[in-house]
């Protein structure tokens, strides 16, 4: 639903649009989504599942959403479905996460794109800390794999990405 917010400013401004996600939440026959609390491949109902998925995380929001785009940025109101932020050809899509990881499913569109990763670099002349470079110090180098927040108990995606991690060694 946040997306529904910057999407309504770029449409009040006439401006193109990018939206920036993280995780694969674009619709597709390849897999579920990947917001259903289960690993399950539903088959041909996988892209169906996408659009569950998305419209129960937008009707909450919807009455505020379509206030706010009429009372202020002078917009009609969005459909029941939501925005059309993965079909729409104004709209970019960039899926910050590793095509190693995931590769980008042959189903979705053109303008949707995955970058890789985003790092930001350290500001010239930055140190960290005293009390993490002690820890540093203290020991072997430590590792950290993080996998994000994966609510979804899905053990298979933290194999792919465990086994992805390890590629990066």
């Amino acid at each position: 639903p946040t997306m529904a917010w910057g999407l309504s400013i770029a449409e009040a401004l006439s401006c193109p649009c990018t939206t920036v996600l993280l995780q694969p939440l674009g619709p597709t026959r390849a897999f579920p989504s990947p917001l259903l609390p289960f690993a399950h491949d539903l088959g041909s109902a996988n892209r169906l599942s996408h659009s569950l998925t998305a419209s129960l995380l937008w009707r909450p929001w919807q009455a505020h959403i379509n206030h706010w785009r009429r009372r202020t940025l002078g917009l009609p109101a969005l459909p029941a479905s939501g925005p059309a932020m993965f079909n729409s050809l104004s709209n970019k899509l960039c899926y910050a996460y590793s095509p190693q990881v995931l590769p980008k499913p042959q189903d979705w569109p053109a303008h949707a794109h995955v970058s890789g990763y985003c790092f930001l670099d350290a500001p010239a002349g930055w140190q960290p800390p005293n009390e993490t470079l002690r820890f540093l110090a203290s020991g072997p180098p430590p590792v950290y794999v993080g996998f994000g927040s994966m609510g979804q108990r899905r053990p298979d995606l933290a194999v792919l990405m465990a086994v992805s991690y390890t590629h990066l060694f």
